[in-house]
């Protein structure tokens, strides 16, 4: 089959799905006549298809690369990274996995629609903040000159910096979202049917430790900037300051 007909497979599929939750979500109607209606109509665009009620579960989880990433390294992640990473999921309910788009590294999350839309919005701007503050540290406390012998010294305050960063920036993302039961089979579905090779990252750990550059971190990471939305408004938009 070709590239063509396999997109306009999928296409076809994607658009049954859409109308086999639109018809799930009438059939909620307190109107019983409507209720039915609705529902057997699901049931035969179901049957006629092929499709079943796990793939419209599946339907649910949604996917998002997000190229704004803290470190250029795939293989060696650094620690800070990595809890940055798990900050989001906890923070979320969803999974964040390093992936590659034509050989650039990239964040991609997954999980429930509406969640993983403010995941990769607030992670969009948290990185460009932690990203910022970075190259913030290493020009005024890490001034020892360009010579390589302390080019790996350097690395590791500003590793330090960062990783308190993250542990100040947990305060203000302090509202985390379990995955129930039925969101983790539906992922874990998902992951098999979309990465059926995903690996465990490996961490980047530093030599030296610099506990100064810790501590000034978690301050400048509680000093980020982070609204949220208004509860019980309905809205999905996160309003985020710089």
């Amino acid at each position: 089959m070709s590239d063509s007909a396999d997109k306009n497979s999928a296409a076809i599929r994607e658009r049954r799905l859409e109308r086999v939750k639109k018809l799930l979500n009438l059939s909620k109607s307190g109107n019983p006549n409507e209720a039915a209606l609705a529902m057997n109509m699901a049931v035969r665009i179901l049957q006629e298809s092929g499709l079943t009620m796990e793939d419209v579960g599946i339907s649910e989880i949604k996917s998002i690369k997000l190229k704004k990433v803290l470190s250029a390294g795939f293989n060696r992640v650094p620690n800070y990274e990595t809890r940055f990473l798990r900050l989001m999921e906890k923070a979320f309910g969803i999974k964040v996995i390093l992936s590659k788009d034509y050989g650039v590294k990239t964040y991609e999350f997954y999980g429930p629609g509406d969640r993983v839309d403010m995941g990769v919005y607030v992670c969009e701007v948290l990185v460009r903040q932690l990203s910022a503050a970075r190259r913030r540290y290493l020009k005024e406390d890490c001034n020892f000159g360009n010579w390589s012998v302390f080019r790996n010294l350097k690395r590791d305050m500003a590793d330090s910096y960062c990783s308190g960063w993250v542990s100040g920036v947990t305060d203000l993302v302090n509202t985390f979202v379990d995955i129930t039961p039925e969101e983790q089979k539906l992922i874990e579905r998902f992951e098999t049917i979309n990465y059926p090779n995903l690996t465990a990252t490996k961490s980047r750990s530093g030599a030296s430790w610099n506990a100064q550059g810790y501590n000034k971190g978690i301050s400048d990471g509680r000093n980020a900037t982070l609204n949220r939305p208004v509860n019980g408004s309905g809205a999905r938009e996160l309003l985020l300051g710089y």
